[in-house]
C-alpha cells in the first residue's frame, strides 16, 4: 500500500514538474517553464506512469510486464532529467554568445527547480517500482516477508527526504570559520594574481578571475579576452600602461556556510608621461569554498538592483 500511494505521488510530482519553471534568467527576470519545450515529452510518460500508478492502486499489485515497461520508461526519465540538468551546467560555465543582446538578456542563467523535480521523480518512481515488482512477484507473502516489505518500503520513501536534508547540510555548513584577517589575506594574493594576468596581457587566466556572470553578460570569454585586450592597447597608444594593481581595503563581508561575499575597493596605479595616477574602483569578489578562490564583479556604475538583476544571490547584507 505505501509504495502504490507513494508511486502515485511521485507520478504526479513527474506530471506537475512540466508546469514548473526549468530555466531562470534574472538578466530578464523570465522563467522558461517545461510544457514551452521538451517538458511536452516529460509529462506523457509521466501521464502514462500516473495512469499505471492508479491501475496498480486498484488492483493491489505491480503486474509483471506493464511494470517492466514503466521503470524503462522511468529510466529514461532519469536519463532525460540527467541529460538536462548537465548540459545548463555546462552552459553555465562555458556560455559564449557573440549577440549582444541576447547575451544580455541570457546570462547568469540558473537551472530551474522544475528539472530538480523531474529528476527525483524519476529516480524515485524507478525505484518504487523496481521494488514493487521484487516484493510482489519474488518475496514470500508470509507475515514475516510483508513486514520486510512494509519497512522496506517506508526506507525508500524516506530517502530522498534525508538525502537532501544531509546535502543541504554538507553544501551549506552552519558557519564558515575562515577569520576576517585570513578573508583580507586572501584577496590580498589573489587581486594581485588578477592584475598581474591582466599587466601580463594574460587574457585567458585573467578572465577567470572575472564572475561567469559577468563574463556571460558580455557575450562570453573571447568577447571579455577581446574588450581587455582593447583596453591595454588603448593605453599603450597613449603611452601609459598599468603599473599595478592591488587590494585597497575590505570594506564588507557577509559569510553564508561556504560562501563569502566581500566588497573590496580595489587600487590600479596607471604609469603615463605625466607620471603615475591611482583609481580605486569598488569590486564584488566572491568565492564558494571558504575564501581559497575568488571571482570578481567590478561595481563601477551600478547600483544594487542592477547588481541583482544578474546576480540574484548578491547577499542582502551587503550595500554599495
Amino acid at each position: 500500500m505505501i509504495l502504490r500511494i507513494s508511486l502515485i505521488i511521485f507520478c504526479t510530482l513527474g506530471l506537475l514538474s512540466s508546469f514548473m519553471p526549468w530555466i531562470y534568467y534574472p538578466q530578464a527576470d523570465a522563467s522558461l517553464y517545461g510544457y514551452v519545450g521538451d517538458g511536452i515529452l516529460s509529462s506523457i510518460v509521466f501521464f502514462g506512469l500516473f495512469v499505471f500508478s492508479i491501475l496498480a492502486f486498484r488492483k493491489k499489485r505491480f503486474p509483471k510486464i506493464s511494470t517492466l515497461v514503466m521503470m524503462f520508461l522511468a529510466i529514461l526519465m532519469i536519463y532525460f532529467a540527467y541529460s538536462k540538468i548537465t548540459g545548463l551546467q555546462y552552459a553555465q560555465d562555458n556560455f559564449d554568445v557573440s549577440n549582444p543582446i541576447v547575451s544580455k538578456a541570457t546570462a547568469g542563467l540558473q537551472i530551474g527547480y522544475g528539472l530538480y523535480v523531474l529528476a527525483i521523480s524519476s529516480l524515485m518512481s524507478f525505484l518504487i517500482l523496481m521494488v514493487g515488482y521484487y516484493s510482489d512477484h519474488f518475496v514470500s507473502q508470509t507475515n514475516e516477508g510483508k513486514q520486510n516489505v512494509r519497512l522496506g518500503s517506508i526506507a525508500l520513501v524516506l530517502a530522498p527526504v534525508l538525502f537532501i536534508f544531509f546535502y543541504y547540510f554538507l553544501q551549506n555548513p552552519i558557519s564558515s570559520t575562515i577569520s576576517n584577517e585570513e578573508i583580507e589575506i586572501s584577496l590580498t594574493s589573489e587581486v594581485s594574481k588578477m592584475g598581474k594576468s591582466l599587466i601580463d596581457q594574460d587574457y585567458e587566466t585573467f578572465v577567470e578571475y572575472n564572475h561567469k556572470t559577468i563574463v556571460q553578460s558580455l557575450g562570453g570569454k573571447e568577447q571579455v579576452k577581446k574588450m581587455a585586450k582593447e583596453a591595454i592597447d588603448g593605453l599603450s597608444s597613449q603611452g601609459a600602461r598599468i603599473k599595478d594593481i592591488s587590494l585597497g581595503q575590505v570594506l564588507q563581508s557577509d559569510k553564508q556556510g561556504r560562501e563569502i561575499q566581500a566588497i573590496i575597493e580595489q587600487n590600479t596605479v596607471i604609469l603615463g608621461n605625466e607620471g603615475e595616477t591611482s583609481r580605486a574602483e569598488k569590486m564584488l569578489a566572491v568565492s564558494k569554498d571558504m575564501g581559497q578562490s575568488w571571482k570578481f564583479i567590478n561595481l563601477t556604475g551600478k547600483t544594487q538592483q542592477q547588481i541583482l538583476g544578474f546576480y540574484p544571490n548578491f547577499s542582502k547584507k551587503l550595500k554599495i
